[in-house]
């Protein structure tokens, strides 16, 4: 209507002014970064995006904002139209479709590390403890007194999951009764105890095996059924992700940004370095034919699984997706600042 001017610029805020004042009424920080550009939304809301790739929503009224999917590359222009909103990055042109953003946000979550399967879900809270709760809605607690964990693992049709202690013992528990199956220190090496040494897991289910990335071997497997090792895999500057699919699907991360397919002796068939920033989190869709990487970066990234090339590139969060899982409703993702989110 004319009484209002919205300014975003250099300062990394967005500011409203009122006609005749010159004094803002609200002042915004959301921003890492220079914004170049804003751009209305209809409905009192407007649009920030600039070189640090975030997509700000803010409310006219109050000055609220909201993170919205955005871009791994600068955005240097918005553009709303009845087509969607038009991204113009440093990587080229994007159109995002009306309505195609997170459908789900929480905030301050202490599920850090979490795993699904049909008739429970269980997670590794903030002070190192596991948790679940079964689908009936009774809640369950595990390894009691075993000290603190930092991953979890575990297959749609498992009974039992797999477990990174502290000390850098991975455990099998079987989540019937908590009972330990097996425990391994075969990935740890002479004198290396920090867990930082493992930063991932996965349960390749048709194959029988854990994997397991890391710092000190590669990529490499241990056997279901008793925890011996199976292979290592050196696929690049270390080994950071792994990640499982339907038939036997091997998926891998480097931490210099290379995503790999290994075969079932850990030989790598495929390869490419489409990650800006190393992979921290690896899913395989339910139809088997995309992997969806989530990013050091925050960038959910989807790749054909074929030919890893990829499709789709969206920054989400200001920090690692360090947890990823796909089901029904959607790719699910917990960030390092535990931020829960549902696209």
């Amino acid at each position: 209507d004319g009484s209002t001017m919205l300014v975003a610029g250099w300062d990394r805020t967005v500011r409203r002014y009122e006609r005749g004042s010159t004094q803002p009424s609200w002042i915004g920080r959301q921003h890492h970064d220079n914004i170049w550009s804003i751009t209305d939304l209809g409905e009192q809301r407007v649009l920030s995006a600039g070189a640090d790739g975030l997509l700000v929503a803010w409310d006219l009224a109050s000055g609220a904002s909201i993170a919205l999917p955005g871009s791994p590359d600068m955005v240097w222009s918005l553009l709303r139209s009845g087509d969607g909103l038009w991204i113009g990055s440093q990587g080229g042109l994007r159109l995002q479709a009306p309505g195609s953003v997170d459908r789900w946000i929480g905030t301050a979550t202490p599920r850090r590390r979490v795993v699904t399967a049909p008739t429970w879900s269980a997670w590794i809270t903030t002070d190192g403890a596991i948790e679940g709760r079964r689908h009936d809605g009774t809640a369950f607690e595990w390894a009691q007194g075993m000290g603190r964990f930092a991953l979890l693992a575990t297959a749609p049709q498992r009974d039992h999951v797999c477990a990174l202690r502290d000390d850098g013992t991975i455990v099998c528990i079987e989540t019937r009764d908590g009972s330990i199956r097996w425990e391994s220190r075969q990935l740890i090496g002479d004198g290396a105890s920090e867990v930082a040494g493992i930063p991932m897991m996965a349960m390749q289910d048709d194959l029988g095996l854990l994997l397991v990335a890391s710092r000190l071997y590669g990529c490499a497997a241990l056997h279901l059924s008793d925890g011996t090792l199976a292979w290592t895999s050196m696929i690049g500057q270390q080994c950071a992700a792994v990640g499982s699919g339907p038939d036997g699907i091997i998926l891998a991360g480097g931490r210099d940004g290379l995503i790999a397919r290994i075969d079932r002796h850990g030989t790598v068939v495929a390869r490419t370095r489409s990650q800006r920033s190393r992979a921290a989190s690896l899913a395989v869709d339910a139809d088997g034919t995309r992997v969806i990487a989530g990013g050091a970066d925050g960038t959910l990234r989807v790749l054909d699984l074929s030919s890893l090339e990829q499709r789709l590139a969206i920054r989400i969060s200001d920090s690692a997706l360090d947890s990823m899982w796909i089901d029904d409703e959607g790719i699910w993702t917990i960030d390092r600042d535990g931020v829960l989110r549902c696209r």
